[in-house]
């Protein structure tokens, strides 16, 4: 069996609108609760926690630490943010994101049909699977505990956190996905190659 690494990046819980700061929402934070405790019921071991530098990343980082029975290094990743991508391409207009959603969601909604459409999701995917990659290979380059801890726990936003998804599971992956929900990418620690992904939804969801 190939030797595997997870990279698991998880969408940020409910949270409040920027008028309020953006905070979670009491929900979200139960949300980002119940994921973690998923998570580390699934046996998944975590050297490294990651948020994008927004608040509520970085608070639904710091939660799941409560849930997290170790030591854990939190570290910030601006790559796991959209925001320059975001005005660069749709220009920082909420009205042309859901606009452009609309149009993704009209086909089957997937990933496969937001790179068709989006010029903002062909550009978020190249700078999510680098900063996938870059997260995957801090892991391996830290402590011991770390290395043999060797998976990530990203903390992120909608489609930020499936877009890395391999070609052969586009068309099985949403655009956006529930808050406090995840993506679990295997990276072959070969190659460096991320070979699958797995969609979970977040167990208050349901």
């Amino acid at each position: 069996m190939e030797d595997i690494q997870q990279i698991i990046t998880v969408r940020h819980g409910q949270r409040y609108d920027e008028k309020k700061g953006g905070r979670l929402t009491p929900r979200g934070a139960a949300e980002i609760y119940a994921i973690t405790e998923l998570l580390v019921s699934m046996g998944i071991k975590f050297g490294l926690r990651v948020h994008s530098g927004a608040h509520r990343t970085c608070q639904s980082a710091i939660i799941a630490d409560a849930v997290i029975e170790y030591e854990t290094l939190l570290i910030e990743l601006k790559e796991f943010h959209f925001q320059k991508l975001y005005n660069k391409f749709l220009g920082g207009s909420i009205r042309r994101y859901k606009a452009e959603l609309k149009k993704i969601y009209q086909a089957d909604g997937t990933v496969a049909d937001a790179l068709k459409i989006s010029a903002y999701a062909e550009n978020a995917r190249i700078q999510v699977t680098k900063a996938i990659q870059n997260s995957a290979k801090l892991v391996l380059l830290g402590s011991a505990k770390m290395k043999r801890n060797r998976n990530v726990l990203v903390f992120s936003h909608g489609e930020f956190c499936n877009l890395a998804v391999p070609e052969h599971q586009m068309k099985k992956i949403p655009y956006t996905i529930g808050s406090g929900s995840a993506i679990i990418y295997n990276r072959s620690l070969k190659t460096g190659e991320i070979i699958s992904a797995k969609y979970i939804e977040n167990p208050l969801a349901k």
